[in-house]
């Protein structure tokens, strides 16, 4: 795909699609429920679209050792480890992708057993695929290293109540993408579920989780690529429904954040509008964006541009998301003269991008990554021509951000 953009700002409306990831948290506590839970304005991305036929397969069309291939969905495949491992009498095949096996989940199946669950490797110790007996968890206390991802955590949370001495999860080290846990209870309080989360140990009873009508946001995660958007090219303005503050997703905070580098949000009642100014330089900052892993590659992708001076902490668990985004990162951006310095978990700028006057195409590779791809078409923004070689890759959150994108004045132009 191709893309190129000729004006110089940008004002217009913009139609995000709904969380992902209260989406995916919604589907597995109506399973839990045994359908007592309804949904509206369930995301449209792939991952859920994908995790919803699943549990429908699940629920409904049981068959001895049935494959439960995941694609590329991360969280898909750690709230179905979990709940696949409390359906008694049931066997599974739990895989994915090539880049899934790649993806650690031995915390997850080692907290697992120790509650009791039959989960087996079948080729290398510590990534998928599994084989998963159903059982009854009869412990009710785990331990669990989270430094890998908060989905270890949260599906631990999901299933608790419905365990029959409720569970007792202490995060034995620091939790990463901590926002995302906090989600995860506050939707289970929205549906009946009472707990303590005190320190590093969250305490959850054997309970029942009752009827509730679950009314799904607009994405954050996706808003923030309109956010970084709005950091590159001044005088910005735009409307993007169906947002809401407060939220329960952490990545609302692109409010704050972007604030300093010129971006001003005001709220109506169903949206949010943005309007950028041009600022000549942000003063320098840290952020740390270990608890909001979705937008900080939007965010690192327009301070290598703009604001270089910037300094990014809490990245480490981006090595094990869809793509190895750190280096993926190193290896794209070297290409525009932005060099990524990272040591002790601390990430910055070594090269400022210079924007050239003889290189007019810009040639990225996605890794298959829909963040990265998004990120990657600012360039586009800067007046040159991107190719990327894999645009479809943003179905998995964003189907329609090209769409989006071209409503706004960019040119998206398919290659055959």
């Amino acid at each position: 795909m191709n893309l190129q953009y000729n004006r110089s700002s940008l004002q217009g409306e913009v139609h995000l699609p709904t969380s992902k990831s209260m989406s995916n948290r919604a589907l597995i506590i109506q399973a839990l429920a045994k359908n007592k839970i309804t949904i509206d304005n369930l995301s449209s991305a792939n991952d859920t679209v994908l995790l919803q036929n699943l549990l429908h397969q699940i629920q409904y069309h049981y068959t001895k050792g049935m494959e439960i291939n995941v694609q590329d969905a991360g969280t898909s495949f750690r709230f179905l480890l979990a709940y696949l491992s409390i359906q008694e009498g049931k066997k599974f095949v739990l895989t994915g992708t090539k880049r899934m096996q790649e993806r650690p989940i031995a915390a997850l199946v080692n907290a697992l057993r120790d509650l009791g669950a039959d989960i087996e490797y079948v080729h290398n110790q510590e990534f998928p695929p599994l084989i998963i007996h159903g059982k009854k968890l009869m412990g009710h206390e785990v331990i669990i290293n989270a430094n890998d991802s908060s989905q270890f955590v949260s599906a631990l949370c999901l299933i608790a109540p419905v365990l029959p001495q409720g569970l007792s999860i202490q995060i034995a080290d620091q939790l990463v993408s901590d926002s995302y846990v906090y989600m995860t209870l506050d939707m289970m309080k929205q549906a009946g579920i009472s707990f303590v989360f005190a320190g590093n140990k969250i305490n959850i009873p054997p309970q029942t989780y009752a009827e509730k009508h679950f009314e799904i946001e607009a994405d954050w995660s996706s808003a923030s690529f309109f956010y970084a958007i709005a950091m590159l090219i001044p005088e910005t303005s735009l409307t993007m429904h169906g947002l809401r503050l407060p939220s329960l997703q952490g990545d609302a905070n692109i409010v704050s954040i972007a604030k300093n580098f010129g971006v001003e949000t005001t709220t109506t009642p169903h949206s949010i509008q943005i309007q950028s100014v041009k600022i000549e330089q942000a003063k320098a900052m840290q952020l740390d964006v270990q608890s909001f892993p979705d937008m900080a590659i939007p965010l690192l992708v327009a301070c290598a541009i703009r604001y270089p001076e910037t300094v990014f902490t809490g990245m480490q668990h981006l090595v094990h998301k869809e793509s190895n985004r750190l280096l993926a990162l190193q290896t794209e951006l070297k290409k525009v003269n932005c060099l990524l310095h990272y040591e002790k978990d601390i990430l910055r700028f070594e090269g400022s991008f210079i924007p050239s006057t003889n290189q007019q195409v810009l040639s990225f590779q996605t890794y298959h990554d829909h963040r990265l791809a998004m990120s990657f078409s600012f360039f586009a923004l800067l007046g040159y021509t991107v190719e990327l070689d894999d645009a479809d890759c943003v179905s998995k959150s964003f189907p329609n951000f090209w769409e989006e994108v071209k409503g706004l004045g960019m040119q998206v132009v398919r290659c055959e």
